[in-house]
């Protein structure tokens, strides 16, 4: 996987996030209610373009602790919806690395063919 194509879904992950937040700010909403919409999109669309399962159980591990440690660290210094809103945006950054580099390493590893050529 490419890093462009990891900064394209960050970026549509952070919308939607932005949204979320400002539409639950809006209506006065103190509970984030989007992280699992946001881990499904993610999951589908590693599924469907790179289904590399070490690589996104990489990502996941990574996402939980990532996002646990964020929230845990921020809800005492910020507004609830903030701390949630922002300790997902920062699991998602992180593991959207971790699921680029396991998948660039394990597509760098390969297979020999029949014919002598690596292939994935």
């Amino acid at each position: 996987m490419s890093w462009g194509e990891a900064a394209r879904m960050l970026a549509r992950c952070w919308a939607v996030l932005g949204l979320a937040y400002a539409v639950l700010s809006v209506v006065g909403e103190s509970t984030f209610a989007l992280f699992g919409p946001v881990v499904m999109m993610l999951t589908q669309w590693a599924m469907a373009r790179h289904p590399h399962w070490v690589a996104a159980g990489m990502a996941t591990v990574v996402g939980i602790v990532v996002g646990g440690v964020t929230v845990d660290g921020l809800r005492p210094h910020l507004d609830r919806l903030v701390a949630d809103t922002l300790s997902v945006a920062v699991a998602v950054l992180f593991s959207l690395v971790v699921f680029t580099l396991a998948s660039r390493t394990r597509a760098g590893a390969g297979r020999r063919n029949g014919m002598g050529r690596w292939s994935e």
